[in-house]
């Protein structure tokens, strides 16, 4: 409850930004046993598949869990009273979502400094997610907003491939904006019915992309092209970790050279200045003095321009971003066909078998959500 008050008349309001929670810091789709209410019945005939857990966090909410099963949803995290557990279509949920404070349906003009996704890739990847859905667990990746906003770090293989002569012509082949029409995020087979996910698998990186912005199309434009809308998916050997660049190899600096030639002579002027008599002799017993503190000074200025430099060099550095295709995988249309030289049997069969409800339910609750364009 709110309570205010003033000494003016009239038609009061309190608005809250509809980018408060935006753009999400995560997004986890996975299968998962279904969380009841304390005094529902126990089923031991039930089926223990088909329920999937969709988990978001927002700058201002750590955790918004949403369970999926069938054709319904229900709120899980945060325990809104009168939303929890309850029953829901995916629009339902997340209007009653919206009226406790919550946007989670985000529209173009809510992405600020963010650049969606195309309308095509986000359809592709949500239905080829939620086909998956049930035996497979998806998360975001820190790769998804560097593939848009990086330039294609393709130039180390372009250089030892083609001759510089062909550079002018090839190089914006290979250089330029990634943008709307590929996005990157995490899959692996889930072992929740397995152990509960207590021993898990390693992740791989997914990759969905139009094909005009593939690696295929950019080495041999208009070749095998794909019918609009023309989409493929792919596993690819980039990592989620962060892979710094190797340090650039310690550069001799001549400042330390020309100090090396005065200790050379230092003897010889000492010699010198010991046969040498009277203020004379001292006087030129004080210039080399004068001569090293004057190196001393050089020699500080050169270290402060190489450190200087060396900090400009590791700033404009950039993490390359590998998508070469994981060993014995090719691009598909389809993410299941991806992953299914990566999976077992037991979870293609899985995926097969997966309820055409809850295919669609959890596909409407990602397009309405947007979690690809807005993390």
């Amino acid at each position: 409850m709110l309570q205010f008050t003033t000494t003016k008349s009239g038609f009061f309001a309190l608005a809250q930004s509809r980018a408060a929670d935006l753009p999400y810091r995560s997004w986890s789709v996975a299968p998962a046993l279904e969380e009841k209410a304390a005094d529902s019945p126990l089923d031991i005939d039930e089926n223990e598949e088909g329920c999937v857990h969709f988990t978001l966090s927002t700058p201002r909410v750590e955790q918004i869990k949403i369970q999926v099963r069938g054709a319904m949803c229900q709120l899980i995290d945060p325990p809104i009273l009168g939303l929890h557990l309850k029953p829901l279509s995916p629009g339902e949920l997340l209007f009653a979502l919206c009226d406790a404070g919550l946007n989670l349906m985000p529209l173009d003009a809510d992405a600020q400094d963010l650049e969606v996704k195309s309308p095509a890739l986000e359809a592709k990847v949500y239905r080829d997610i939620a086909l998956v859905a049930s035996a497979f667990d998806v998360k975001s990746s820190r790769w998804n907003v560097k593939v848009s906003a990086d330039l294609f770090h393709f130039t180390q293989f372009f250089v030892s491939a083609f001759p510089m002569k062909h550079s002018n012509l090839l190089l914006p082949l290979f250089l330029h904006q990634l943008s709307k029409d590929r996005s990157a995020f995490q899959v692996r087979e889930t072992s929740v019915y397995t152990g509960g996910n207590a021993e898990t698998l390693d992740y791989f990186m997914a990759l969905v992309e139009a094909d005009t912005e593939s690696l295929s199309h950019r080495l041999a434009p208009g070749i095998g092209q794909l019918a609009d809308p023309g989409m493929k998916c792919a596993l690819i050997q980039q990592s989620e970790e962060y892979t710094p660049p190797p340090p650039p190899p310690p550069e001799e600096s001549p400042i330390e050279s020309e100090e090396e030639k005065v200790e050379d002579k230092a003897p010889e002027a000492a010699a010198e200045t010991a046969k040498a008599e009277g203020e004379e002799g001292a006087g030129d017993a004080a210039q080399p003095e004068a001569g090293e503190a004057k190196d001393e000074a050089d020699k500080q200025d050169g270290s402060e321009e190489v450190e200087a430099k060396a900090n400009d060099e590791s700033s404009v550095a950039k993490e390359p971003f590998n998508e070469e295709c994981i060993s014995g995988n090719v691009s598909h249309v389809y993410l299941s066909n991806a992953l299914r030289a990566a999976s077992s049997v037991e979870a293609m069969e899985r995926v097969d078998r997966t309820p055409l409800k809850l295919v669609k339910t959890v596909e409407q609750l990602l397009r309405l959500v947007r979690p690809v364009s807005f993390a």
